[in-house]
């Protein structure tokens, strides 16, 4: 339709015919052009898969959705779904209140697109401009209210647009957090902090990896076809009103390759300084080829021990005969302490003192080691002990603490670079 000089006096003409007919209880919404780039990313990935025939079965049990105020974006979109909010279709401008205006106007179009089979929507979205920034706390809200298990995965701008955009951006997230159950924050400047040799259409596709790895880790886990499955409301349990999450899968082979499919999942460079030993729930599916030994689960029992005390914790496993020697881990941690970023770090420090959660937007996620006798002679452990903590990072990073442990035996904790060893 054009619309160059008519308003759109029925915003609803413009759902997909298909809306509400979803088939999968996994749905992902992308709000505004970051949150709609997300899902093309996804809907490419899921056309991939199906033309090579992959065995990631988890590309083809969710749905997507793209949604925005723009029209011409919606047009040159290639996801199928689209989701049209407000009249005129050129945009918000770059208001954050005119994209929050737009879609509380058209939020009987954002519930009819809901009203459909999906129990779990991810709203996903950059944020510092308008659509994205005024309408995902919108769409997310109006999920939730509807009973969906609700995920925000949001992007953060890079440092060189400016702090007023950043500071936008950082209000937003705040918006956000109160609308989900769950909430991801991707700091785009960590590119340029990680990825510096890496070419430029390549590092500009890492912001979208963790929600990739996201939705299709929750869709492994809930339609795994294994020996002890984890369903739905489990990952439910894990996730309602948790207010921080990381969800992804890791593979590890060789020595230790349960542990290494973990460190793999969790150590995003994308996802950062999230204090992982604070998490409440842990759900996690790991597939293993033809043969593995019982004694490899004592992994499982390492990586646990350096989260909380009372932690819950959810598991299942299936084989997978494809995978040759490696292991495959799908895992969900939720309920931990987080921070977001700031241009004063005096700030960050004040507000995890104070055990703030706010969401998750880490720096670095620290991965644990236990050292016990049994592990002195594992060669990870040693070299990371060969250079002492205290050359490893900054006064700020330095906090060294004593907690108990079950046996009341006393161990110190200190912060080394991007991992925390426990000893």
């Amino acid at each position: 339709m054009n619309i160059d000089n008519a308003e759109i006096t029925d915003p609803k003409q413009f759902i997909d015919e298909d809306a509400g007919n979803n088939p999968y209880i996994i749905k992902v919404i992308g709000v505004g052009g970051g949150g709609c780039n997300a899902v093309e990313r996804l809907h490419r990935e899921n056309l991939a898969s199906r033309q090579t025939q992959s065995a990631d079965n988890a590309s083809h049990n969710f749905s997507l959705v793209a949604c925005n105020t723009d029209y011409d974006v919606l047009r040159n979109c290639s996801v199928p779904e689209k989701l049209y909010i407000g009249k005129k279709g050129r945009g918000a401008g770059n208001k954050v209140e005119k994209g929050r205006e737009i879609a509380e106007e058209s939020a009987q179009v954002i519930i009819d697109n809901l009203n459909d089979r999906s129990e779990m929507v991810f709203v996903t979205s950059g944020l510092g401009g308008g659509t994205g920034t005024g309408a995902a706390p919108v769409v997310a809200r109006l999920a939730k209210e509807a009973g969906k298990l609700t995920v925000g995965v949001v992007t953060l701008p890079f440092e060189f647009e400016g702090k007023q955009k950043r500071q936008i951006a950082l209000s937003a997230v705040e918006d956000m957090r109160k609308n989900v159950d769950a909430l991801i924050v991707i700091n785009n400047q960590n590119l340029i902090e990680h990825y510096q040799n890496v070419q430029f259409d390549d590092g500009m596709d890492e912001p979208d990896r963790p929600l990739v790895n996201a939705v299709k880790s929750i869709a492994e886990i809930v339609y795994a076809d294994g020996v002890i499955n984890v369903d739905f409301e489990d990952i439910k349990s894990a996730l309602e009103d948790s207010k921080t999450a990381i969800i992804s899968t890791g593979y590890g082979e060789g020595e230790n390759r349960i542990s290494k499919a973990i460190e793999n999942a969790i150590n995003s460079p994308m996802l950062s300084d999230c204090d992982i030993s604070s998490t409440k729930k842990l759900v996690l599916f790991f597939w293993y080829p033809k043969s593995m030994g019982i004694g490899e689960l004592q992994q499982l029992s390492k990586f646990t021990q350096g989260l909380s005390d009372n932690l819950w914790v959810k598991w299942g496993y299936g084989k997978d005969s494809t995978l040759g020697e490696k292991v495959k881990v799908s895992i969900l941690l939720t309920g931990f302490r987080s921070t977001l970023p700031s241009d004063n770090p005096q700030s960050n420090t004040d507000e995890a003192s104070q055990n703030t959660e706010i969401v998750d937007n880490p720096r670095r996620v620290p991965s644990y080691m236990i050292l016990t006798p049994e592990t002195m002679d594992d060669d990870k452990v040693i070299n990371s002990l060969e250079q002492p903590p205290c050359m490893r990072h900054t006064a700020e990073e330095s906090t060294a603490e004593t907690v108990n442990t079950p046996d009341d035996d006393k161990i110190a904790t200190g912060r080394t670079g991007n991992r925390t060893i426990i000893f």
